[in-house]
This record gives structure tokens, sequence and C-alpha cells, in this order.
């Protein structure tokens, strides 16, 4: 099978936030530092409110941080223009909590819909690239392509959600609590297809997730976030053994 890695110029960091902080009623993130490798699968855990989809914002630009700097492939994401935006976002998937299918169309159709947005498929090879991902997260396409999401489980709408964030081959791929709401088997069904994409298709992760535990087996480094600052940032075996007091009762909490 043909994955079609994408082609991108070689950066250091694939996501790079330097020194940012984010405030609401009340400071969210505070001098936050942290860069994301080519290929690496980063895990940003932590409470209810510590700013994890605050970061997620912030990649995609869709949140200005009001001091420090966001860096996606290399280009500061709030200081260049909508075009270049564009282009920047044309090579991020993203993988929403509730997996976010439009309830009217196909299995097919939200699959094929970012393609079809950047219009650089001509419909054969469009087709062969929607049955190659669904085949690619375990799905039949011949049985689930003409499926509307209501005829899906839900461990299905996950993969078929996605499906649709690595169909267009991003270099990039956020996901937002990506087991939430799964059975244990379906939800290590999830995380095994993280890890193949990232095997496969070389793909960068950045998850927002409560589940600590599967973050630990699939992440190559770990963030804890606690008062808007990492109590913990690094590998997971460092992680289990740390002695920091919060990381040591977030752990126990699991």
């Amino acid at each position: 099978m043909t994955l079609g890695i994408p082609t991108v110029a070689p950066v250091a960091s694939a996501v790079a936030l330097e020194q940012v902080s984010v405030a609401f009623q009340r400071p969210v993130l505070r001098a936050i530092t942290l860069q994301v490798a080519p290929a690496e699968t980063v895990a940003i855990v932590g409470e209810s409110g510590t700013g994890k989809s605050t970061l997620l914002r912030l990649i995609l630009g869709l949140q200005r941080p009001d001091h420090g700097t966001v860096r996606v492939m290399g280009s500061d994401v709030n200081a260049i223009d909508r075009h270049a935006l564009r282009a920047i976002r044309a090579q991020v998937g993203m993988v929403f909590q509730g997996a976010a299918l439009f309830d009217s169309l196909t299995t097919f159709e939200n699959v094929a819909f970012g393609l079809r947005e950047a219009g650089v498929l001509r419909e054969d090879a469009l087709r062969a690239r929607v049955f190659e991902t669904l085949a690619l997260v375990d799905l039949d396409p011949e049985q689930v392509s003409h499926t509307l999401p209501a005829q899906l489980s839900g461990g299905m709408r996950k993969r078929v959600g996605i499906a649709r964030a690595v169909a267009p081959r991003p270099a990039l791929v956020l996901y937002d609590e990506p087991t939430a709401g799964l059975d244990p088997l379906t939800s290590a069904t999830v995380t095994d297809l993280m890890q193949r994409f990232q095997r496969e298709l070389q793909v960068t992760s950045v998850v927002v997730s409560h589940d600590i535990r599967a973050m630990l087996r699939i992440a190559d480094r770990v963030a804890l976030l606690r008062d808007g600052a990492f109590a913990f940032l690094g590998a997971p075996e460092a992680m289990r053994v740390s002695d920091e007091p919060y990381t040591r009762a977030f752990l126990a909490a699991a």
C-alpha cells in the first residue's frame, strides 16, 4: 500500500512554543516553552481547565498568545498573512473529541471532505485515497463508505474522524481527547492507530488527553500541565519514577 508520506521542508521543530502566556479571566498558560520534533508524539495531560485545549488552538492559529511565539513548520502562525496560515493549516490534521462528523454526509464524503477542499486530486485518485485511508484505520471501505454517522458505533465514528484528519497526509496531527468515551478495547485500537501513523506516515502528533495510562504507552514525551505551567515534561519512563509531588499524585489518581 502506498501511504503518500507528506513531503515538507525539514524543520528543527514541527511545533515550537516559546515563552507563551495566555490569560482570560485569569492566567491560563504561564510562559510555556515546548518543542515537538518531526515524527514525535507529545501528549499533553492534566486536570480540566489547565489550558490543554488552549494549546491546540494556539497551534492552529485560532488563539493568539498574549506573550510569546508559536511556530508551526518553522513559521510564526501569528506573524504570517492569511494565505500563508492557510498553507500551514493544510499540513495539519485535527481529530476532534466527538469525531465532529458531518451528520448529513456519508462516511466516504466525510473522509473526502478535506481532499475536496484542497482540490489537488482527481476523482479517481480521491476515491483511491479515501478507500486506502479507511483501510488504514481498519474499516472495510466497501461496507462503510455509504453509511451515515448515525449508523456507526462510537468507536467507528472515532476512526472515521481520524481517517478524515489523515486523508490529506498531513505532517502534523492534533488530537483532542482521542479516547474519550471509548471502552478499553476500542481505546486501545485508537491508540494503536496513532502509533501506526507515526511509524508508517512519519506523522508528528500532539495529543491532549485525560487518559494518562494510554499516553504513557504511546507518547515519546508527556507534558503535565498544572496552574498554566508544566509540572513535568519528559519521557514516560521518567514520569513513572518522578519524585515531583504533583506528578506522583496525578499518576496515583489515574
